[in-house]
């Protein structure tokens, strides 16, 4: 328990400064109004993707919200014991954790989500976000 306060100091130091969305290389963040975008950014921290990086497990709670600045990351579908097959891509233009969203009652979502092409993300805490 006593550790959580220092995890809180390091994830503040390491949050994004709010700037203006000009600076915001997430597309989608692009849209939200500057007050609000304010508000995001300062719950994030910018990390670097890496191939072949699972950022969230087939049927595991989404611990972390995404917004991609570069890179790419494939979410897939379980089609057999140990196979999964690519259904689409998030790049800059979206979010990985939608489902937290859309279905928050949902706490173990049907997709797996990996890291095709390198690049750079803001991360937030899924509760956090919410």
């Amino acid at each position: 328990m006593g550790d959580q306060g220092g995890e809180a100091a390091a994830r503040k130091s390491r949050a994004i400064a709010p700037n203006t969305s000009g600076a915001v290389h997430n597309r989608l963040l692009r849209l939200v109004p500057a007050h609000e975008l304010t508000d995001v950014l300062g719950m994030a921290e910018r990390v670097s993707l890496r191939p072949r990086q699972i950022v969230h497990h087939w049927r595991l709670p989404m611990e972390h919200i995404y917004f991609v600045e570069s890179g790419l990351i494939s979410v897939s579908a379980k089609v057999g014991d140990d196979r999964f097959v690519e259904a689409w891509l998030i790049g800059s233009e979206g979010m990985v954790g939608a489902p937290c969203l859309l279905a928050p009652d949902d706490k173990a979502p049907p997709h797996r989500r990996v890291v095709q092409v390198g690049g750079a993300a803001l991360r937030i805490p899924t509760r956090t976000f919410l």
